[in-house]
């Protein structure tokens, strides 16, 4: 799907109800000082830790007690931002996932994630989204490690923004004779005290990296960390 060229505010992997507390008041003051004109979510959105193929912590909550959990914080980011574009992550596609390995069609005995959480009309989803040819927007699927994004850039021959490395966020320049080019990785937003991270410490060499994303045009973007 193809969106607006405008100063674009990028949250990052939240993984709720495994994101920071004042993950939303981090994003909105962050795009408020940018004076962003649209939102667009990289994905992982929420966790569903209870049916992730790592290993259910000892004291992780219940599918019922986790969806009333994830709940509580989205209607604040519904009030905050009525209109986003959200990049289906891994995460977001667990319970699909989960489905299809049983033979269920996803479109016949899953609901979707809008019905599920109760999206405003506003939040979309979509596999990716594009700045026309210039600019190409997922949640990173497969394009892993510190120079993840800058790799991905280069295969597609355009500007690129993903999330899902937790601990790699920052801004790469590509420069070329014809065209200049960026990539960005947006980090988290994510809580390493709370059990939906522990998965992440076998994985992770160097700590998360949390902070959003600001797209001000396909070849200027920036990462903000948070402090």
């Amino acid at each position: 799907m193809e969106i607006q060229n405008v100063v674009t505010g990028v949250i990052p992997d939240l993984q709720i109800p495994g994101h920071l507390d004042d993950a939303l008041e981090f994003c909105l003051d962050t795009f408020s000082d940018n004076k962003v004109e649209q939102v667009v979510c990289i994905g992982d959105l929420v966790d569903h830790h209870y049916i992730s193929r790592h290993t259910t912590e000892y004291d992780a909550l219940n599918s019922e007690e986790e969806w009333k959990l994830s709940m509580k914080e989205l209607r604040r980011w519904y009030k905050a931002f009525p209109n986003v574009f959200l990049c289906k992550g891994n995460h977001d596609e667990i319970p699909t996932r989960h489905a299809q390995s049983l033979g269920l069609s996803p479109k016949l005995f899953v609901r979707t994630l809008n019905n599920i959480y109760k999206m405003p009309k506003g939040w979309v989803w979509d596999d990716y989204f594009t700045m026309g040819s210039k600019l190409w927007i997922e949640h990173g699927i497969g394009s892993n490690g510190m120079y993840g994004c800058k790799n991905t850039a280069l295969k597609k021959g355009c500007s690129y923004v993903q999330g899902h490395t937790h601990a790699h966020g920052g801004v790469f320049d590509i420069p070329s004779a014809f065209e200049h080019r960026q990539a960005m990785n947006v980090g988290c937003l994510m809580d390493v005290d709370k059990y939906n991270a522990r998965y992440g410490k076998i994985w992770y060499k160097v700590p998360m990296s949390l902070g959003c994303g600001i797209i001000k045009a396909p070849d200027e973007m920036q990462f903000i960390p948070k402090r």
